[in-house]
């Protein structure tokens, strides 16, 4: 899994409500990523950021702690370069020889710098990397963005789902849907060693069993 996220300098703005209160649409992220890292602690992920550049903030790792550490020190930038972190993010995973590869798009959904986000939604495509976008919206805004938006577009593309983010619990509770629909099943062979003790016990029973005839028919017949 890699999070190809926004780190244009909207997300710092304290706009997104929780708990009667307003934080950042980085903090909210944050805290959606790091929830999914702990539901998933046998996988790897990777991470991309994007704003007018793309920045590989985490290669892929096990390294769950990482993962939800990295995105609290990256300095904010102007632009929002969607496309291009796309590409970055594919880049990260075209080689991976693992069965299910996903990006996960987090953002307020408006590119404004590098290569369409559709073409690029076409090269993970090809790859097979199937791309889930979430959408930071107003709660005014909810509904009003349909799958027709650039961000469902892109995620139809390639087999992925989109979804739209009005507050923290919204974000968290998105991030736990696309947990449950990305599982994958593997058989584990497993094998026991073991070491074969009945030849011993079947030898000692007949050496007694010896012992007691050869005794039977020559010391134990001359004693009374």
């Amino acid at each position: 899994i890699v999070f190809c996220v926004d780190v244009s300098g909207s997300m710092d703005t304290k706009d997104f409500p929780y708990k009667g209160g307003k934080v950042s649409k980085r903090d909210a992220y944050i805290m959606a990523i790091g929830e999914l890292v702990d539901r998933r602690p046998n996988d790897r992920f990777g991470m991309i950021g994007f704003a007018g550049d793309t920045y590989m903030l985490s290669p892929l790792t096990i390294d769950g702690e990482w993962i939800k550490d990295v995105l609290k020190e990256i300095r904010l930038v102007a632009w929002t370069a969607i496309g291009e972190g796309i590409l970055s993010s594919v880049d990260l995973l075209k080689d991976s020889k693992a069965r299910s590869k996903i990006i996960i798009v987090t953002s307020d959904g408006g590119n404004n710098f590098g290569i369409s986000p559709l073409e690029a939604a076409d090269v993970a495509a090809k790859e097979k990397i199937r791309v889930y976008t979430v959408q930071f919206m107003s709660p005014k805004q909810v509904g009003s963005a349909n799958a027709n938006s650039l961000m469902g577009r892109i995620a139809a593309k390639t087999g992925g789902m989109y979804f739209q983010a009005a507050s923290l619990e919204s974000i968290v509770s998105i991030y736990g849907e696309i947990d449950k629909l990305e599982k994958t099943k593997f058989k584990q062979k497993q094998s026991r060693m073991y070491d074969e003790l009945y030849p011993w016990l079947v030898s000692s029973a007949f050496l007694v069993l010896l012992a007691g005839w050869i005794g039977g028919n020559t010391l134990w017949l001359r004693v009374p």
